[in-house]
């Protein structure tokens, strides 16, 4: 889907907690069903959108994210991507895993 399609339906942010802050993910909206979509700046214009579990809402795909330490979440109540685990082959498969995206 053409990224700025994608803007529109997009229901979270996460950026990285790292030391710049990128943009690195989305959690989204599209006919009913929620999925997930790369946002890092790669200079591509289309981004494939990552559908989940039917049924899941986006405060269960953040939840999981949490439990798996894909997401962490300030005092505030924000959300970021941990950017300490990435890389982590086991907390990827698990997140994936739970959200029921294969790849």
């Amino acid at each position: 889907m053409n990224l700025e399609r994608i803007w529109n339906h997009l229901v979270v942010e996460l950026e990285d907690n790292g030391d710049w802050e990128y943009t690195r993910e989305g959690i989204g909206v599209y006919e009913g069903r929620v999925f997930l979509v790369d946002l890092d700046d790669s200079g591509e214009s289309s981004r494939e959108l990552l559908f989940v579990k039917e049924g899941l809402q986006v405060h269960q795909v953040l939840a999981i994210g949490k439990e798996t330490g894909r997401y962490v979440q300030d005092e505030e109540g924000s959300f970021w991507y941990n950017w300490d685990i990435d890389g982590d082959k086991e907390s990827a498969r698990s997140f994936r895993e739970q959200v029921g995206i294969s790849n």
